[in-house]
C-alpha cells in the first residue's frame, strides 16, 4: 500500500510540481542517450536507480510519471513474506 501511495501520489505531485523524481526499480523505460549523457549505469551504488536519477536531473533529463499506465510490480505477497 505505502509503494502505490508513493508511486500514485508522491512521484505523480512531484512531476505536476517540476521537482525531479527519483527513478524507482521496475517500470520504467530511460532513453539509452540520457543514460549515457548521465555517466552511465553504475552498479556499484547501493542506491543506483536515485544514483542514475540524479545525474540524469543535473544534466538537464526531464522525468514523466504516466499515472495511467499500469506496470506489474514485484512486491511480497504479505507483510509476514517481507519481515521474514
Amino acid at each position: 500500500m505505502q509503494l502505490d501511495l508513493y508511486t500514485a501520489y508522491e512521484q505523480a505531485g512531484r512531476v505536476w510540481l517540476g521537482v525531479p523524481t527519483p527513478f524507482n526499480g521496475t517500470g520504467a523505460v530511460w532513453r539509452r542517450r540520457a543514460i549515457e549523457e548521465a555517466g552511465g549505469w553504475r552498479a556499484s551504488s547501493l542506491l543506483e536507480d536515485l544514483d542514475i536519477s540524479l545525474r540524469a536531473v543535473s544534466r538537464g533529463c526531464v522525468g514523466l510519471h504516466l499515472a495511467t499506465v499500469s506496470v506489474a510490480g514485484e512486491l511480497p505477497d504479505t507483510a509476514e513474506v517481507l519481515v521474514s
